[in-house]
């Protein structure tokens, strides 16, 4: 996966969201929002076509700093391909921080446990 499927992994979630009745938002510096009724945002997604280790730092902070703008901690969510190490998920649960995985299917992301990961 290279820096091109950025737009594609965020397009197709955000029809999935779409499709869920879940309105999603993006801005130049959020790759995916969630928002309440009162423009509060809820939900944070940053999305990552690679599991290296200067992505999820960067990811990191990037939740980190868009969830500290609002009044209440909106869930923190990170979207990436494969499957993270237990170690790596528990650090990150620690951080407050949800992982929403996602693996490829022809040239479409298929995205595992979405609905789970927005209601927990």
């Amino acid at each position: 996966m290279t820096e091109c499927d950025h737009g594609t992994v965020v397009n197709t979630l955000h029809d999935e969201l779409e499709a869920m009745g879940r309105e999603a938002y993006s801005t130049r510096k959020i790759d995916l929002f969630l928002a309440d009724r009162d423009a509060n945002i809820t939900h944070v997604l940053e999305i990552k076509t690679d599991q290296c280790t200067s992505s999820i730092y960067q990811a990191v902070g990037q939740v980190m700093l868009h969830g500290a703008l609002e009044k209440s901690d909106p869930h923190r969510i990170l979207v990436l391909p494969g499957i993270l190490s237990a170690d790596t998920v528990a650090r990150l649960k620690r951080l407050g921080i949800r992982v929403l995985s996602y693996a490829w299917k022809g040239e479409k992301p298929i995205f595992d446990g979405l609905k789970g990961v927005l209601n927990s």
